[in-house]
């Protein structure tokens, strides 16, 4: 999750960053080449904070079905 957090601030950082240069009207040919590099790298290390998170609450919910059947088994068994 807080890679996640880190991720959005950056990005927001970078919108602002971005605004700026915009609005003064002279871009530096470096932001010009980095600064969509830098957004591309952002979304992919987005999506794979996505991922890994939903990886995790699958595993969760796969752990607790797991043990909400065992529980059901004892109960049949008594």
């Amino acid at each position: 999750m807080k890679k996640i957090y880190l991720v959005r601030r950056t990005a927001f950082i970078l919108t602002i960053f971005a605004l700026g240069a915009l609005i003064t009207g002279q871009v530096p040919m470096w932001v010009k080449l980095g600064y969509p590099t830098a957004v591309m790298w952002l979304l992919m290390i987005y999506d794979e904070a996505l991922f890994e998170l939903r990886e995790q609450k699958r595993a969760y919910t796969v752990f607790r079905q797991c043990k909400l059947h065992e529980k059901m088994k004892m109960s049949k068994k008594v």
